[in-house]
């Protein structure tokens, strides 16, 4: 519950984690395969966008609609993909979600998601407590993004 956030908001574990997320989001047009760089930051406050890092049922609510505003405002049908890291009480920073899936094409369920990635960093003995913009080791651009 304190990786995916599934099950959050029908529990009483508050407060029980600390996550930090670093997250980039990519559009890509169906018909060309070219992928645009997304910034969230024109349409979300920071703590939305903060929540929303570390939550995948927000992140699939944000691209579909981000998906239907380029749909209905520039005339593209796009897939939007992010890559997503978070580093949960001290680990090494890992994926969330699976930066292959078209989050937009979603469909939110309470059900366990596949494109969740299970947690599989161990508990640290020591904390990774390297903020966000170092992790350049972490975020080197997704395959779909390489040319």
């Amino acid at each position: 519950m304190d990786w995916t956030e599934e099950g959050q908001r029908f529990s009483w574990r508050m407060m029980l984690c600390d996550k930090t997320p670093a997250m980039r989001l990519f559009a890509i047009d169906k018909q060309t395969r070219r992928v645009t760089a997304i910034d969230p930051r024109p349409l979300l406050n920071e703590w939305q966008l903060n929540y929303m890092s570390y939550d995948p049922d927000l992140l699939v609510q944000f691209s579909q609609h981000l998906a239907t505003e380029l749909r209905q405002t520039k005339n593209l049908d796009v897939e939007i993909r992010a890559q997503v890291f978070c580093s949960l009480n001290g680990r090494r920073p890992q994926l969330l979600v699976d930066p292959q899936i078209d989050l937009a094409s979603q469909t939110r369920s309470l059900s366990p998601q596949p494109w969740i990635v299970p947690l599989k960093e161990p508990l640290p003995s020591e904390l990774w407590d390297k903020p966000p913009r170092t992790w350049t080791e972490f975020l080197a651009p997704p395959d779909f993004v390489r040319p």
